[in-house]
């Protein structure tokens, strides 16, 4: 079983699923060439996108959804890998690949337990659910939500990479699209102008020193922004006058949205009054709430009594964000994955932790 564990992950990882484009439904049609047996639903976004939705009856009433991202995020540069990232490659007790870790080895074990539960009834009615587009905007998850597919869950669990430790509480994050504003000058002139790149990355410095005072959590650190995106200049001796960027700002449970968007206010209107005009604007592209779980709920508690008892903070979002905008259910993260592997070169995971994932999955649902 647990070879076939390993060979399932080894062809999950040669069907790209690199997000854009995405092409999840490559996986939608081997997880049903795969496993002909179930009722499933299968929810298109696109031609090449989709989500899979299928139930198997357990023996209570009460129903728990697993809810695992069929996509990963691009390969920067594959010449930086040690190993061809489309092909799991094993040294030692670790596997190396794209998705290996966020999330390739969570659909491996979902799909395992499907092969699992065919045969033998779990003690819950399980609700599988692969969605696409976990890596960008959330569609899939948004399709899902949208068509009350959740309505009759109780619970749901996430196979994110956790390193089998148990994720009770997920950072928010905020994605911001920016202008520098500035004014043109001569290379040899800059005191004439006013460097746009300049005014980016002041207004991220200013940011980040406001949003860490917001919070500090032992599980999740301090509230980050990061610029990751910026577009700029027209030639080496002109300064620049406008400078296009992008902020990824990530929240703990005790910030809130409106805290952040009151800081990118402050820092805008400080940054006019110091520069004499408007030098910065500003719009939220996408928002993912920040999350703790209901953990005195039954299941929950049932749950961890058969796991083990570390807890740890997710500093990424999953689908339970979009979720918790419509429904106030208890999740609990828990993955076999490095979460420090996510989006990495020679992202890597363990083979160990992955077969004692698919185990405590198949403890907690029997």
């Amino acid at each position: 079983m647990d070879r076939k564990l390993m060979k399932t992950l080894s062809e999950l990882i040669e069907i790209n699923t690199i997000n854009p484009p995405g092409n999840e439904m490559r996986i939608i049609e081997y997880i049903q060439n795969r496993i002909p047996y179930c009722n499933y639903i299968v929810d298109r976004i696109s031609e090449n996108r989709g989500n899979l939705i299928y139930e198997i009856k357990g023996r209570e009433n009460s129903t728990i959804a697993i809810i695992g991202h069929m996509d990963t995020v691009p390969i920067s540069d594959e010449t930086l890998w040690k190993t061809p990232p489309l092909e799991m490659k094993r040294i030692n007790d670790e596997v190396f690949g794209r998705g290996v870790s966020d999330m390739k080895s969570g659909i491996a074990i979902m799909i395992m337990l499907t092969e699992l539960f065919i045969n033998q009834k779990p003690k819950y009615n399980i609700k599988f659910i692969y969605t696409c587009d976990e890596e960008s905007l959330g569609k899939g998850i948004r399709s899902i939500v949208k068509q009350n597919f959740l309505d009759d869950v109780d619970m749901v669990l996430i196979p994110e990479p956790t390193e089998n430790k148990l994720g009770l509480k997920e950072k928010g994050a905020i994605w911001i699209e920016g202008y520098g504003k500035g004014r043109s000058a001569h290379g040899c002139n800059i005191s004439e102008g006013i460097n746009a790149i300049e005014i980016a990355l002041e207004f991220k410095e200013k940011v980040c020193l406001e949003i860490e005072r917001l919070d500090y959590s032992e599980l999740l650190g301090r509230n980050t922004v990061s610029i990751n995106k910026l577009k700029s200049g027209t030639k080496t001796n002109i300064v620049p006058d406008n400078a296009q960027f992008e902020l990824d700002i990530r929240y703990n449970v005790s910030s809130k949205k409106e805290d952040i968007l009151k800081v990118l206010d402050k820092v805008k209107l400080s940054m006019k009054k110091k520069y004499d005009q408007e030098v910065i604007e500003y719009s939220v592209i996408d928002n993912k709430n920040s999350l703790i779980s209901i953990i005195n709920h039954d299941l929950i508690q049932e749950m961890i009594h058969n796991l083990p008892k570390e807890e740890v903070g997710v500093k990424y979002f999953t689908d339970m964000a979009v979720i918790s905008e419509k429904y106030d259910l208890p999740f609990l993260i828990f993955g076999p994955g490095y979460p420090e592997e996510c989006h990495v070169i020679d992202e890597k995971a363990s083979v160990s932790k992955i077969i004692e994932g698919y185990h405590y999955y198949k403890r907690i649902l029997k």
